[in-house]
């Protein structure tokens, strides 16, 4: 094994210079090779139909053999133990197989959409298009009614289902512009506050009904099979920490004095009232959409409310 011929044959088999190694550290070296052309067999495997295949495995396949005749003490002859063929166009097989291998990959991926087993939302879909048509959002054949259009005007609150049935039960009707634009904000405040805010008879009232309507809403959904609690649908969809904070600053109290009324950050209180404003406007185009001349104008007031100060200033330089 370590005679001038073994090292002979072993330079010829694995093709890199060794030092001068006794039989152990040779076997060891041996069975090191052995592993990476292990390794280079079983990626020579994962590349189907295609002839690289065949030559790269066979000339691997004799690398191996030929160290484990030589660990094992066999002595073939030294022109038995050539160097693997060289092969020319194994870096375009190989890409050419990879293309294949991605393409295939790709035609799984798109029989998978296809088919019916992509289609694990759609007793979802269904049950909540039931919803909507039995709100009235959509007809009986799928068309989108007048509420359905109002409804797509609306994006920047919790839930727009909610904020549009607040339009058409009329929860806004009878309140001024300041205690709209409040009560609008417990949908648009993304927030939690431990502060319970002191809000006006009509503001408070109105309040209720809109937690009213949120558990109504949670039990229809509940009803059609969707898996809604109504303590985490409203805690999710209303946060009314602002409500008293909005509803002072719309009547024109001061930045630095509606602070103290809350424990929001107030850079969040400015992002709420920025949002409030762009919600407002999107009401508008829903009064719009409706025909509602009266809740138009209540929105025009309360975003002009709301659109002054430092909340809006174009640089808190010069405000």
């Amino acid at each position: 094994m370590g005679s001038k011929w073994n090292k002979t044959v072993c330079l010829a088999s694995i093709q890199q210079p060794l030092a001068v190694l006794g039989p152990v550290q040779l076997l060891g070296e041996l069975s090191n090779q052995w592993g990476q052309c292990h390794q280079r067999i079983q990626f020579c495997e994962a590349i189907q139909h295609s002839k690289t295949q065949e030559l790269l495995h066979g000339a691997l396949c004799c690398m191996a053999h030929s160290m484990v005749l030589i660990a094992g003490g066999y002595s073939p002859p030294v022109s038995s133990l050539v160097p693997p063929p060289t092969l020319p166009g194994t870096p375009a097989q190989v890409a050419l197989v990879r293309s294949e291998m991605l393409l295939s990959q790709r035609l799984e991926e798109l029989s998978h959409e296809l088919s019916d087993a992509s289609l694990q939302q759609m007793p979802e879909f269904h049950q909540r298009v039931g919803i909507l048509q039995q709100l009235g959002y959509v007809s009986p054949d799928g068309t989108v009614t007048l509420k359905g259009r109002a409804a797509c005007e609306i994006n920047s609150t919790q839930d727009e289902l909610l904020s549009t049935e607040l339009l058409f039960r009329g929860l806004l009707s009878g309140l001024s512009p300041e205690e709209a634009v409040a009560l609008m904000s417990a949908l648009v405040f993304q927030e939690k506050s431990d502060v319970e805010p002191e809000l006006p008879p009509a503001l408070s009232s109105a309040a209720r009904h809109l937690y009213s309507l949120a558990a109504e809403l949670c039990e229809l959904q509940a009803s059609a099979g969707l898996p809604v609690s109504e303590e985490e649908y409203i805690r999710e969809v209303l946060h009314p920490g602002l409500m008293q904070v909005v509803y002072e600053w719309a009547r024109g109290t001061p930045f630095s004095a509606i602070t103290p009324l809350t424990d929001v950050m107030e850079g969040s209180i400015v992002r709420a009232v920025v949002r409030l404003d762009q919600c407002c406007r999107e009401l508008m185009d829903a009064a719009r959409v409706m025909g509602d001349t009266g809740l138009f104008s209540l929105m025009e007031a309360a975003s002009g409310k709301i659109r002054r100060d430092i909340v809006f200033a174009a640089s808190l330089y010069v405000a």
